[in-house]
């Protein structure tokens, strides 16, 4: 991981990096079975760079976009030995654009959009298959609001975000966080089907989610956070997620219940 100041009165920053992550027994979701002896692995290579800058007084932009590669590892249907394998070709950008109102209470009002690819049928994972698309989120805290982010892994996923940011008193910020979300590929998509299908984003839940939809949901946040020494910080956040359409609306089924 490499990274340099340029310095200047744009203050321009670039920052390179390549992140190896390889799995060789993992009895989680997506991860080879502990009581499988073989000598696959399930290997992703993270490859990325990102650049910020400030053009203007107040204004401050970024920019990043990373690539990964490696190989795929899962249980083919049908058997019971981990030995499928799948190339992993995954893409992921992120742009920032923050301005400083020069104002009473210093608003500071910011964009981001994000972007992890999707694989069209993550599930069906069959051997010498097309490669694998869907972002592996590694070890990131971006997945897109504070509640989404703590309930799925960031991928096959676009955000956009909106948040406010202000000072009402020395040492204490507030800021008010809108983010929507949307799939990058639909369940099932290529096959036309209709229904439902089972979704285990993490190792934590399954979801029960509805085809051919990319709705995820909304999420609004509410953030304050108060500098109590110079090295230490308090917080406190409130907010809601509201799930979209790929989740079902059985009414023995609580998937499309708010998030609180």
């Amino acid at each position: 991981n490499v990274a340099y100041n340029w310095g200047g009165n744009k203050n321009l920053q670039t920052e390179t990096y390549v992140f190896i992550k390889q799995v060789s027994s993992d009895g989680g979701t997506g991860g080879q079975a502990t009581t499988t002896v073989t000598k696959n692995s399930d290997t992703t290579i993270t490859v990325g760079a990102r650049a910020s800058l400030e053009p203007i007084q107040r204004l401050f932009l970024a920019g990043e976009v990373a690539g990964q590669f490696g190989r795929k590892y899962f249980l083919p249907a049908g058997t019971t030995v981990w030995d499928g394998t799948r190339e992993r070709e995954a893409f992921a950008f992120q742009v920032i654009g923050q301005y400083a109102l020069n104002m009473k209470y210093s608003p500071v009002l910011t964009g981001v959009f994000t972007h992890y690819s999707g694989d069209k049928d993550p599930g069906n994972l069959v051997q010498g298959a097309a490669s694998y698309k869907a972002w592996d989120s590694m070890f990131e805290d971006q997945a897109g609001g504070k509640l989404y982010n703590a309930l799925f892994g960031a991928t096959n996923c676009n955000i956009p975000e909106v948040k406010l940011g202000l000072t009402p008193m020395e040492d204490v910020k507030l800021s008010l966080e809108y983010s929507a979300l949307w799939l990058d590929e639909a369940f099932a998509v290529n096959t036309g089907a209709q229904g439902t299908t089972t979704w285990t984003p993490n190792d934590y839940a399954t979801y029960t989610v509805n085809l051919g939809n990319k709705d995820l949901g909304q999420e609004v946040d509410l953030v304050l956070s108060y500098d109590y020494t110079e090295d230490v910080q308090f917080g406190l956040n409130t907010g809601v997620f509201m799930p979209g359409a790929v989740f079902t609306t059985n009414a023995s089924d609580p998937n499309r219940e708010n998030a609180y």
